[in-house]
């Protein structure tokens, strides 16, 4: 088993207590063999992480890529061409 202190880039939740780790929280990652997705602990259920646990690294942000839906419908319907149906 091998587990690693990081901090929490997206919303999750504890595996053992079920508390709501919010972004920037330390967290404790335990991979275990056979398992698909890795054990999620808090500092509460596993006790204090190192001082020195590092910020996590943002490569984009996700809001600057959403767009509305309106212009690619807008832009979808005007290539629509209705068939001619008998």
């Amino acid at each position: 088993m091998a587990s690693t202190w990081e901090r929490v880039t997206l919303s999750a939740m504890c595996g053992n207590c079920g508390k709501l780790l919010s972004q920037d929280e330390p967290v404790l990652i335990k991979t275990l063999p056979g398992l698909k997705r890795p054990l999620r602990r808090c500092e509460a259920c596993e006790g204090p992480a190192p001082p020195d646990l590092p910020r996590p690294i943002v490569l984009h942000d996700r809001t600057s890529r959403m767009t509305s839906a309106k212009p690619l419908a807008i832009r979808a319907l005007s290539q629509w061409k209705p068939r001619n149906i008998p």
